[in-house]
């Protein structure tokens, strides 16, 4: 009898904690070129306090104005996206990395159209969480908690109904329970889980930037404002005495620490 209760143990022990969960989140984003706005749909695999978040639109269906597609010409790993009234975007597969155990992230970004890869520390941001404010996610319930992160003020609901995860989409975490929406008030970007699923089994995931020399969100900013610097005197010199020129960046997602260069 002892045998058989430590048998029943050992694999409700076994089947509480062997599980992966998959949400796939809409994500949207408003820019301030309106034909470059986009929705697209990730998935966002967690097991073992590990999880990965990727892309699984194409360029023909994320853009909200795909119609004014004229057409995409791909450069190495990126595209370079070119609508009809002569504005442009690099599109790639977006992918970012997490692994709990270690508070490391890794993501894959753009400077121009240079692929680059960023590692982080996963919790790093401050929530302050409002248990008054509820709502009913896929039949878990949810409570909302409120950040500013990287120059946004996000709202976001979570659930602590998904036992022994949490997790959320993209860079966000910190909170505990796992995030099904994720939106900054401003309107510029969201995020909304639009499938759920759990399974008593574990899932391999790994590293997929493993081999891939990394650089810090510092470094990041550094590099990504001498680029746009470079980009700006190439403008000047081509330019006529007397003309003007600027670049904005204002419609990223995170601040870079300027909005607008110009000459």
């Amino acid at each position: 009898m002892k045998i058989y209760i430590s048998l029943i143990l050992l694999f409700t022990n076994f089947f509480c904690y062997a599980q992966t969960l998959t949400v796939e989140y809409e994500k949207k984003i408003k820019t301030k070129e309106t034909l470059l706005s986009k929705t697209e749909i990730f998935r966002m695999i967690y097991s073992k306090n590990k999880s990965i978040f990727y892309g699984i639109s194409n360029d023909s269906t994320k853009y909200e104005y795909k119609e004014f597609i004229e057409n995409v010409k791909k450069i190495g790993a990126v595209r370079l996206v070119k609508m009809d009234d002569n504005t442009y975007d690099y599109s790639y597969n977006e992918m970012l990395y997490k692994d709990y155990s270690r508070d490391t992230l890794f993501l894959n970004d753009l400077i121009m159209n240079k692929m680059i890869c960023m590692g982080e520390k996963i919790n790093k941001i401050d929530w302050t969480i409002d248990s008054d404010i509820k709502k009913v996610i896929f039949g878990k319930n949810c409570i909302s908690a409120k950040t500013n992160f990287r120059g946004r003020i996000y709202t976001a609901f979570f659930t602590t109904e998904i036992e022994g995860i949490n997790a959320g989409p993209w860079k966000f975490d910190g909170l505990p329970g796992v995030i099904l929406s994720v939106k900054s008030d401003d309107g510029y970007v969201s995020f909304e889980a639009l499938k759920l699923s759990i399974q008593n089994r574990d899932t391999k995931i790994s590293n997929p930037f493993k081999k891939t020399k990394n650089i810090s969100w510092e470094e990041y900013k550094k590099r990504f404002k001498t680029t746009m610097l470079n980009a700006l005197k190439r403008m000047k010199d081509f330019s006529d005495e007397g003309e003007t020129g600027s670049i904005d960046v204002s419609g990223r997602i995170e601040d870079l620490g300027f909005k607008e260069l110009k000459f």
